[in-house]
């Protein structure tokens, strides 16, 4: 809980993802969580909200999962939260859709950096027009499959065996037809 190097925060920090994994899951998330609090180093924040959602995927935890976004612990909308909502049979929500928006290279993001509150109100009346509903149709509407897959660092202890630190995974991002109809979707939205 004191300012230290962020190099010894690492050490301890690549010890508590073993446990996630092997050990004492709830003890190490909550440690991690602890960390995250005190030490706001940029690296540290990405590889432990990575490590925090992939070790909840893979001990099949969806309440820590839950937790995590309740909190606004997860900055970013990545592959593995899209293969949640895949496995899941989820829509994307609104939230969701901001994060991945926030992501996607290509779009004209000026309106959403300058009132992101008002693009969130336009984002949700262009979901609710053009698919009747307040989140965008995924799971059912799109195949795994067709991604093409790209190999994702999911945990920063590089002595984790290589299929688990770094698996090849589905890359949504790649997903030609689904990239297609979400930058539709916030290209009416700005517009």
């Amino acid at each position: 809980t004191e300012e230290v190097d962020i190099g010894y925060v690492f050490i301890y920090y690549y010890g508590l993802e073993r446990q996630l994994l092997t050990g004492k899951f709830d003890r190490a998330y909550d440690e991690i969580l602890k960390l995250r609090r005190f030490h706001r180093h940029k690296s540290f924040l990405g590889y432990s909200e990575s490590s925090l959602v992939n070790s909840s995927l893979l001990v099949k935890r969806p309440d820590k999962l839950t937790e995590l976004q309740s909190n606004n612990e997860i900055s970013a909308f990545g592959n593995s939260l899209f293969l949640i909502a895949y496995y899941n049979n989820y829509n994307l929500s609104v939230e969701n859709l901001m994060l991945i928006f926030d992501r996607m290279s290509g779009l004209n993001k000026r309106y959403f950096r300058e009132n992101r509150h008002q693009f969130k109100k336009f984002l949700l009346e262009t979901l609710t027009k053009r698919f009747a509903v307040d989140s965008f149709p995924f799971a059912k509407n799109y195949d795994v499959d067709e991604a093409t897959c790209a190999r994702y660092p999911l945990f920063a202890n590089t002595s984790l065996p290589s299929n688990i630190r770094a698996p090849d995974l589905p890359n949504f991002y790649a997903h030609e037809r689904l990239t297609n109809e979400l930058k539709n979707v916030f290209t009416i939205t700005s517009e």
